[in-house]
């Protein structure tokens, strides 16, 4: 059975997405939630909740929680809001005792992130680490 990923981030950002999803599975992983297009078809506030609930039912189960923060309007480390909380989630899960969740941030954070101080203390106590990506 293959470990699973989780990929968090803006959904903005299909081309890293694409290139993290590629990654993920060239090494064997099986991507089992990512930032998906809003569908301006659909109920928004059932579209909003199935996104949250569906999202974070896939961190609980997960061996790896990656979250893709790449540059952002200009901001490198970027990290909104829905992935700081899908971060401060799967490190609580990791912090309750799923030492088998490994948390991943793709780049150091921005000193703009609103959150700065926080996440440089789950990198600085080994919570969650900055993923060194694996050449095959």
């Amino acid at each position: 059975m293959s470990k699973t990923v989780v990929i968090s981030g803006s959904g903005s950002m299909r081309e890293k997405l694409l290139f993290w999803t590629q990654h993920f599975e060239s090494l064997g992983y099986e991507i089992i939630a990512a930032p998906k297009p809003w569908n301006n078809s659909k109920d928004h506030d059932n579209q909003l909740k199935e996104l949250y609930v569906d999202f974070y039912d896939a961190i609980d189960s997960c061996d790896i929680f990656f979250l893709m923060n790449e540059e952002k309007n200009g901001v490198a480390g970027y990290i909104g809001v829905n992935g700081m909380s899908e971060l401060i989630y799967a490190t609580v899960q990791y912090l309750r005792g799923r030492k088998d969740l490994k948390v991943y941030l793709a780049n150091t954070p921005s000193q703009q992130t609103a959150a700065y101080d926080e996440v440089n203390s789950f990198l600085r106590l080994g919570w969650a680490e900055v993923y060194t990506p694996v050449l095959i």
